[in-house]
């Protein structure tokens, strides 16, 4: 609960305070990238939660896309869902581990999941 209020603040400030100029100032090919999120909105929020659980840049980078902010609240709580149940079981041991990966590894996973959430909705589409 407290973790996807706070989430959701960040990113609604974030939405009000930039979202319009990145949407204004975004390349072609984003676009493309922009609108496969906004129409898998609640999975492809599930599963950069599940990847990066609460890092603090995931809340503005979903702030400035199309996401709405029903499928980024419902997407958030079923992402972080299973990361706060490990937590609350395994608990010390598991953010040892978390804090051990680098940043960058995060990032390339983010990537990832956006490029198969990408592939996903054009194959949809065909």
């Amino acid at each position: 609960g407290a973790s996807v209020f706070s989430a959701l603040v960040v990113f609604l400030i974030s939405r009000y305070l930039a979202r319009d100029f990145v949407q204004r100032n975004l390349p072609d090919g984003w676009r493309d990238l922009d609108a496969r999120l906004e129409r898998g909105g609640v999975l492809a929020v599930a599963g950069i939660r599940l990847i990066a659980f609460l890092a603090p840049w995931t809340h503005p980078a979903l702030a400035i896309s199309s996401v709405s902010v029903r499928d980024y609240v419902l997407g958030t709580a079923l992402g972080v869902l299973p990361g706060v149940l490990l937590l609350v079981i395994f608990g010390e041991a598991i953010a040892h581990w978390f804090d051990a990966i680098p940043v960058w590894v995060w990032l390339v996973l983010v990537v990832l999941l956006v490029v198969q959430v990408a592939r996903g909705s054009r194959v949809s589409e065909g």
